[in-house]
């Protein structure tokens, strides 16, 4: 505009068609506008005009949209005019009258209103029922070119208001045909007093039978006071809630029963599992409980089908017991070893792109079924109200991690995921990985006691550390011949040892050959600036978005050891009191748990920390994601 306090019609158009677009609306769509309204001669012309423009074009005369103004009511509001326009079109909508704009004689004659359909409100009329919901715009414009523009709908109509099943009523419609698990809300100024609560619950279940759990889970929450004691129960059906209840009334535990205290909560975090924790069928059952995990689940795949060159969906969704190409025996134990050493269990599938779909365990398969089934994941904490405040992810999970920060779009992940998993897939099978009861330093010592002993035959080990994930938690990785020497030596001095179950040495110079196709694939991948902080497991502190935009930092991600141990300490330090571990595992949530309580930090709220997963490994999936939801917030209704 040509100064501070005058408009743009331009912009204002723009504004206009930008939020028609994200409401995936047409102009026809919108009953009525709710306009800015300024009153002045500079003003108004302008604002009129951007909406002959856009809402006024398209219309027949006889159905034009209508234009309206609060501040001809109660004037300027300042930093209130655009919600006091919110509260006007509401309270429209709920009586169904257009109300009229005060003190207007005659349309100004500075607008050529013959240019569209709009028509000023200068009498009340009805807003009558429609085949479709009634739709109001709402604009607001601030100093210096700041344009809002808000579509507004009319809310499902609702049920008439009945009995809570206490003597209460609830104002919305029940939701008795809830599929999957519900929560029963319970809380108590004391413990005694929770146990009270669940007692008299129980007596009153037992007494009313007919209740629906939905409508009881409904009153629980919307009726009662949230105090600090709390618990909460779930269930799928009133039996499995009744038993939880008679469980909290008792004082026990049991199955989909969570209770605890408020306490003071910080930030949460989300870690994202790697490679090793994916089994056949997970997220199957997510996917048919909750349509915001199939719709995530959906989308990803969409994305890496094309680049994979097989259905996503159907590979990770495979009965097992008739899929030929499984590796039978491997996956089990690999599903649980490698997770802890952020590595694989790999199948003899030879997957590249555009080949045929292998196992689960196949790792041109797992990395992009757990890359979509962890960002389905996401999306359905999100529905909860869950939204991560730190991510960082082990391995794989990493690249999730980055994802969800916001440093790639979904179609860019998922370039970078189908990369590191078919170029991986594609090295030749081989090599050995091994996790060993040490320290990461007394590790490193022998490996170079090894390298000196050998009498100048070598100049560095064949042996890498993989990753260090907590205080005596190391992975080695290299050729299968010197990891056995290195895990028999671990082994003779009375330290425990674990051979990973792997067709593939990760995270060691094995992997060198596919670097710099990897990087030259990552030079076209469009990255941004990342909205959440991502801690690097490379560095084990907070990554910067130059580094984080860098090819070359990705290609180090791949070949250099995990440092997840330094990862959640630094989680801890960005006061990080909650770790959820979004994927089909539990082992990171084990991991953190070790790392904390080998180095307590006195008087830090993270001494206090909740460590969830989303899943039980290979269990029974729908209940777990919300099992984690009761700490997460304690200080929330829920």
């Amino acid at each position: 505009s040509n100064g501070l306090t005058a408009p743009n019609g331009p912009s204002q158009q723009r504004v206009i068609r930008q939020a028609l677009a994200n409401a995936r609306l047409s102009t026809g769509d919108v009953d009525v506008v709710e306009a800015h309204g300024t009153g002045t001669r500079l003003g108004d012309p302008i604002e009129a005009q951007a909406l002959l423009a856009t809402y006024g074009r398209d219309r027949e005369q006889a159905d034009p949209v209508f234009l309206g103004s609060v501040k001809s009511n109660i004037g300027h509001t300042q930093a209130a005019a655009g919600v006091a326009g919110v509260i006007k079109m509401v309270m429209a909508m709920w009586h169904g009258v257009l109300p009229r704009t005060l003190h207007v004689g005659e349309p100004t004659s500075q607008v050529d209103w013959s240019s569209g359909a709009v028509e000023l409100l200068t009498e009340s009329r009805p807003w009558p029922e429609v085949d479709r919901p009634r739709r109001a715009a709402v604009s607001s414009f601030g100093i210096s070119g700041t344009n809002a523009h808000v579509i507004l709908e009319q809310a499902p109509a609702l049920d008439e208001p009945k009995e809570a099943g206490d003597g209460e009523t609830i104002d919305s419609a029940p939701v008795t045909d809830t599929a999957g698990p519900l929560p029963w809300v319970l809380s108590g100024r004391t413990a005694a007093a929770l146990r009270d609560q669940a007692q008299r619950l129980a007596a009153h279940l037992t007494a009313r039978p007919d209740l629906a759990p939905a409508d009881v889970a409904c009153s629980l929450v919307r009726t009662r006071a949230a105090l600090e004691h709390r618990a909460v129960v779930l269930g799928v059906g009133a039996a499995e809630l009744v038993a939880g209840v008679g469980a909290v009334a008792e004082g026990r535990g049991a199955p989909g029963v969570v209770s605890g205290v408020v306490r003071q909560a910080g930030r949460v975090g989300l870690v994202f599992s790697g490679q090793g924790s994916q089994y056949a069928g997970m997220g199957r059952e997510l996917y048919g409980a909750f349509p915001v995990f199939a719709e995530a689940f959906d989308e990803v795949c969409a994305e890496l089908d094309p680049l994979l060159g097989f259905s996503l969906r159907d590979a990770v969704f495979a009965d097992p017991d008739t899929d030929t190409g499984a590796d039978s025996g491997a996956g089990a134990d690999a599903g649980v070893d490698a997770a802890a050493g952020g590595v694989t269990g790999v199948g003899r599938g030879g997957l590249a792109w555009g080949l045929s779909a292998g196992s689960i365990d196949d790792t041109g398969v797992a990395q992009p079924a757990l890359f979509a089934v962890e960002v389905a994941l996401v999306r359905l904490l999100e529905s909860f109200g869950v939204v991560p405040e730190v991510v960082a992810g082990h391995s794989l999970g990493e690249v999730t991690a980055a994802f969800v920060a916001g440093l790639w779009s979904l179609p860019q992940a998922c370039r970078v995921v189908a990369a590191r998993a078919s170029l991986m897939q594609a090295l030749p099978a081989g090599g050995a990985m091994a996790s060993i009861a040490a320290t990461e330093e007394e590790v490193r010592a022998h490996l170079a006691t090894r390298v000196a002993a050998s009498a100048g035959e070598r100049s560095e080990s064949t042996v890498d550390i993989a990753a260090v994930n907590g205080p005596l938690a190391t992975v080695i990785s290299g050729e299968a011949v010197e990891v056995s020497e290195v895990v028999g030596w671990w082994r003779d001095r009375g330290r425990r040892v674990r051979r990973l179950q792997v067709s593939h040495a990760f995270h060691s110079s094995l992997l060198d050959p596919m670097l710099e196709d990897y990087g030259r694939e990552l030079e076209t991948v469009v990255a941004d600036v990342p909205a959440v902080p991502l801690v690097s497991t490379v560095t084990g502190t907070v990554l910067d978005p130059v580094t984080a935009a860098d090819p070359g930092y990705w290609v180090r991600q791949v070949r250099e050891p995990v440092r997840y141990a330094d990862a959640v300490r630094t989680l801890r330090e960005l006061d990080v009191t909650t770790v959820i571990e979004v994927g089909p595992g539990t082992t990171l949530t084990s991991l953190a748990e070790t790392v904390l309580d080998a180095d307590p930090m006195p008087g830090s709220p993270s001494e206090e920390a909740a460590d969830k997963a989303t899943s039980p490994s290979g269990g029974a999936e729908p209940p777990a994601p919300m099992r984690c939801l009761p700490s997460l917030r304690p200080d929330a209704e829920c």
